[in-house]
């Protein structure tokens, strides 16, 4: 598998993640296994700059909700350095009907 289908398959992990995280009523919402999936990334090698960058303004911004989870995410890229994330390529976006846990074992499958 090429850098252009992890390419795909990182975004549709990190559409899915936020379209999950955006559905959490509570902040710390385990919210269909947000967390794990969160943490099954955590040492993994993004092939993309800005997919590491949303990951970990997801990361940082799904522990509280001082305000929507977009603009939280936006906050954090900027005091991250990284203000020209273009987050309509994340949110509102189609997540079809995938399993995000297959998406991420077949991600770090192939990344080895």
């Amino acid at each position: 598998m090429g850098n252009s289908d992890r390419f795909d398959m990182e975004l549709k992990i990190l559409r899915l993640m936020l379209a999950r995280a955006e559905s959490a009523e509570l902040p710390n919402a385990v919210n269909g296994g947000l967390k794990a999936l969160v943490d099954q990334l955590s040492d993994y090698a993004w092939t993309d700059s800005e997919h590491r960058v949303v990951y970990e303004c997801l990361r940082i911004a799904r522990r509280s909700r001082v305000a929507p989870l977009g603009t939280q995410m936006a906050s954090v890229a900027t005091r991250l350095g990284h203000p020209d994330v273009d987050w309509d390529s994340y949110f509102g976006q189609p997540t079809e009907h995938l399993d995000p846990v297959d998406l991420i074992e077949r991600l770090k499958r192939i990344s080895l």
